[in-house]
């Protein structure tokens, strides 16, 4: 899980498991001293949603908790009907027969990146639409065959 990530995420709000979207912020609710407070226990993974107005000019901000398990990054790219991908959403693209692939991270040097295993020349996302995901939904991917399956009937 990259929860030391910061930019425009989705996550589920702690108090109502509603989905949401905005800047992650990992907040320390206290100075780390000696004590018997676990790492976890010290910090709260919070989503900003809003503030500030069209002119930078600050207002209130509005923060959430999230449960970070949660936590799935912006990809930077929109499917075909403009909705923004992001890491643990399933998509369908329009070729490779109603197969799904999920999105997930790799990281490269300091970078993040995102794939769709062999399906580079989709990845724009213009030919694919998102179709759920796995934190909604555990066995979506269960329920479709693997890319290797795919591969291995197609193309050797």
């Amino acid at each position: 899980m990259i929860l030391d990530y910061w930019g425009l995420v989705k996550a589920k709000r702690k108090d109502c498991d509603n989905w949401i979207v905005g800047a992650y912020y990992n907040h320390m609710k206290y100075m780390p001293y000696p004590d018997n407070h676990s790492e976890e226990d010290r910090f709260v993974h919070l989503v900003v949603t809003d503030g500030f107005d069209r002119f930078d000019k600050p207002r209130e901000v509005i923060t959430f908790e999230v449960i970070p398990e949660t936590i799935c990054p912006y990809t930077g790219r929109n499917d075909k009907h403009g909705n923004k991908i992001f890491m643990k959403d399933v998509v369908r693209p329009d070729y490779y027969q109603g197969r799904y692939f999920e999105i997930l991270p790799y990281e490269k040097g300091n970078t993040l990146e995102w794939h769709l295993g062999n399906l580079s020349n989709l990845w724009e996302g213009t030919e694919v639409e998102i179709i759920g995901n796995t934190i909604d939904d555990p066995t979506i991917m269960e329920r479709c065959p693997s890319i290797q399956e795919f591969w291995n009937k197609y193309y050797i």
